[in-house]
């Protein structure tokens, strides 16, 4: 459920503008050299060499982001 992006950190300003224009409720977002493994379309954990993994929630206009 939700949306996803890769290289995050090339792209956050970016995402989050069109995360709160097109009102997207949740979303992952992988940074460089992370990916994220998922079992039966749940997310089970976060993969790096370096790179960090997010969760983010649009709260009224208002991004959460959580670190996986």
């Amino acid at each position: 459920e939700g949306t996803m992006c890769p290289h995050f950190n090339q792209r956050e300003e970016d995402f989050s503008s069109a995360m709160i224009k097109a009102n997207v409720k949740c979303a992952y977002a992988v940074e460089n050299d992370c990916a994220l493994e998922f079992v039966n379309g749940k997310f089970v954990k976060s993969i790096s060499a370096g790179g960090k993994a997010y969760y983010i929630t649009n709260e009224d206009g208002r991004l959460i982001k959580r670190e996986l």
